[in-house]
């Protein structure tokens, strides 16, 4: 089907002098009418050429890549320190250029991100184009010495030239590995996890109903329907106004805060907190849709944290938070058993930017010590120094003080 008169060899013999090939590949109909070409490639890591298979898939069905910064290139003291140059330097001249201090806080993070990328992924990207590169001269080389257009000692240099390009890339890629097993390696459920991690990842959503028998089936059509449907989930029904809501909330008993509690709640945030609430947030989890975990904002604490609390500081005057302070990245995972066409068989997660989190945990810290004066004392769950085996205690004393007759 392809090449029909095209004629390769995929092996060698040096002690024969014989050329020999594979003829043709196997597989099921499915696979040949997505095959969008196969070919040999350089024999590199044995004497008989790899077969390249390319099928021709759907691409508007994969996921969509995103991009986050690699927690393993923050523990590289080079990386680092061009990083740090690099904010020292946006800071010095954007600080004070613009009205908006979100403004220049969303741009650092652009700046950043470039930068990031250009570094990480480039270098690696030029590594891989660098071995493709070599790869084909060398399958070049091959196919000249099987019409005996070239020695077959003209391959020596080639794949000496080939072996250190390689070489390079899989040292690239081991110190990242090896920096990651650094790191987690004493946690084996951690570590397994993320070995594991390709093998877990969900398919991809192949098609959602839109009701009435219809199916979405293009990626556009599906994150629209998706779209909507959290769009309505989200949308508060009530009709009530504001005076209305403090009219019933007036009249209601409920537990209040003295007026010294609430001028202790709405002092303005300090960069004590900041820093006290940046020390609090979990490691190794995933960030929003900026990419930045919270291991970027440890690291460059004393860059970062006196801009940050400008902007919040900036949110409080003007009543509202930076638009990617309010946004979230939604990644859906499937419940078991249920239907995979249908939207609600999806749980969502909400994948928020660190700074969004550092100032809910400030907030958080805050209404910690009074929650025990404002919420009752029957709620034990996520409440500080309650737990609900309490609850359960109390019910087997109440049980054990009632006749059974009475249960």
């Amino acid at each position: 089907m392809k090449h029909p008169q095209h004629r390769e060899y995929s092996i060698y013999s040096v002690p024969h002098k014989v050329h020999t090939r594979i003829d043709l590949l196997w597989g099921i109909q499915e696979i040949c009418t997505v095959t969008g070409g196969i070919e040999y490639l350089a024999k590199t890591l044995s004497d008989h050429s790899p077969l390249k298979i390319t099928l021709d898939w759907d691409r508007r069905r994969q996921a969509i890549p995103t991009w986050r910064l690699q927690v393993e290139a923050l523990q590289d003291p080079a990386f680092t320190d061009t990083l740090r140059t690099k904010l020292k330097q946006y800071w010095e001249l954007n600080t004070g250029t613009t009205n908006l201090r979100a403004v220049e806080w969303d741009a650092h993070k652009v700046v950043i991100r470039g930068y990031c990328i250009s570094t990480t992924w480039g270098l690696r990207r030029t590594l891989h184009a660098e071995v493709s590169k070599l790869e084909k001269k060398l399958r070049a080389l091959e196919n000249a010495v099987a019409r005996n257009e070239a020695p077959y000692t003209s391959l020596k240099d080639a794949r000496a030239e080939y072996a250190t390009a390689d070489a390079t890339l899989r040292l690239h890629d081991y110190k990242y590995h090896v920096t990651r097993l650094q790191a987690e390696g004493d946690k084996s459920g951690r570590l397994l996890a993320w070995l594991l991690r390709e093998e877990r990842q969900c398919p991809p959503i192949g098609a959602i109903g839109l009701g009435a028998g219809a199916l979405a089936t293009t990626q556009e059509k599906i994150n629209d329907a998706f779209r909507e449907y959290y769009t309505q989930l989200y949308t508060t029904r009530t009709s009530c106004t504001s005076q209305q809501l403090r009219s019933f909330l007036a009249d209601s008993s409920l537990p209040q805060l003295t007026h010294t509690d609430r001028e202790t709640l709405e002092a303005p945030i300090t960069l004590g907190e900041l820093n006290k609430a940046l020390e609090q947030l979990p490691r190794n989890k995933a960030p929003g849709a900026d990419g930045l975990p919270s291991e970027y904002y440890s690291t460059f604490v004393t860059h970062l944290n006196a801009h940050l609390l400008k902007v919040i500081e900036e949110a409080g005057v003007r009543g509202t938070l930076p638009p990617t302070m309010r946004e979230a990245m939604i990644v859906v995972l499937p419940k078991q058993g249920r239907d995979p066409t249908d939207v609600k068989s999806y749980r969502p997660l909400s994948l928020l930017n660190l700074d969004c989190k550092i100032l809910g945990k400030i907030l958080a810290n805050r209404l910690a010590p009074h929650m025990h004066t404002l919420v009752h004392e029957d709620q034990n769950g996520f409440i500080p120094k309650r737990n609900t085996f309490l609850n359960i205690r109390r019910l087997l004393s109440v049980m054990g003080d009632t006749p059974p007759e009475c249960i």
